[in-house]
């Protein structure tokens, strides 16, 4: 019994032939611009750190707006006027 794979050795069939015929345009050349995936790669970095920013600063207002409450006793039921 050998260590590698039969089907590595295979050759491919028709459905594997169609998707490197169909893929073979974008690994010849990276898109240009908006596309590229160095782009994509450093919006993602970005978007990671301000998100982190973004959820402290909102778990601050959060617990604010809940000690607010507490103190104020906004949104308590109060009896008939």
């Amino acid at each position: 019994m050998s260590d590698q794979d039969d089907t590595q050795d295979a050759p491919p069939g028709p459905a594997e032939r169609s998707l490197a015929t169909l893929l073979a345009p974008l690994r010849a050349e990276e898109p240009a611009g908006e596309l590229s995936a160095r782009g994509v790669v450093r919006r993602a970095r970005w978007q990671r750190t301000v998100r982190a920013a973004l959820q402290a600063v909102g778990s601050v207002a959060a617990s604010t707006a809940d000690g607010a409450r507490v103190v104020f006793g906004a949104g308590a039921k109060r009896g008939p006027r």
